[in-house]
């Protein structure tokens, strides 16, 4: 028997139409994670940036900084697209919290704030991570009690 082929069934379409909804159904939360992940280590990028100032101010003066100038930090949001505010507070000449309030996220993210604390140690600064509005899945692994 001399079977041509003329073409693609509606079964083999339908088949087709599953395994593609199936692979959008899985990449699209995937790609939304990684842009969170990607957005959160640009704001951390900054965060690392003030805290190695604060840590060096404190090994060559011995105490906090009392304001973010003391240390040349730049406390103005500007400095990624994804922060609204940040806010430097020396809490004792031991002791500093800088706060960073997200933007530009998602609606579940906008208007977070991490707070990194500052605590003075024998060899520099002790760093710790706090954000009870930030899903740890996005946080970096620094703020999530892991090294």
């Amino acid at each position: 028997m001399n079977n041509i082929y003329k073409g693609v069934s509606p079964i083999e379409i339908l088949v087709f139409i599953a395994i593609v909804t199936f692979l959008v159904a899985i990449a699209i939360p995937l790609y939304d994670h990684y842009v969170m992940r990607t957005k959160m280590n640009k704001v951390f990028d900054v965060i690392v940036e003030h805290s190695t100032a604060v840590g060096e101010y404190f090994v060559r003066e011995g105490v906090m900084p009392l304001t973010a100038s003391d240390a040349g930090l730049d406390t103005s949001a500007n400095q990624s697209e994804h922060l609204k505010l940040i806010i430097y507070a020396n809490i004792s000449p031991t002791q500093v919290n800088m706060s960073y309030t997200l933007d530009n996220f998602s609606e579940e993210v906008d208007d977070a704030t991490i707070v990194y604390k500052g605590a003075a140690a024998a060899d520099g600064v002790n760093w710790a991570c706090e954000s009870s509005e930030v899903s740890n899945e996005y946080l970096p692994d620094r703020c999530q009690g892991r090294s």
